[in-house]
């Protein structure tokens, strides 16, 4: 998901009209829809999730989680724009 893109965009109609598009018939489909999260000025939000169907090793990395970080969402982006936006 794209924090910024989702903060910055004026309305969902774009990402509906993507995810219309999508016949899944390639790998990037998949990638696509997850990257089509809505906008927050409509107050959507598309959920993505993880689901580990085998146990992780620790090269593989992890998942956190921040109980409440939706209230800090947007300063965040904000915040953190400079540093991360174009990586």
């Amino acid at each position: 998901m794209n924090p910024w893109r989702f903060i910055e965009s004026t309305s969902s109609a774009d990402s509906d009209e993507v995810l219309a598009s999508l016949s899944y018939e390639e790998e990037m489909d998949f990638i696509t829809e997850n990257n089509e999260v809505g906008a927050f000025k409509d107050d959507r939000l598309h959920v993505q999730a993880l689901i580990n169907l085998l146990d992780n090793r620790e090269p593989d990395g992890g998942f956190h989680i921040v109980p409440g970080f939706k209230h800090h969402f947007v300063e965040w982006a904000h915040n953190t724009q400079a540093d991360l936006k174009h990586r």
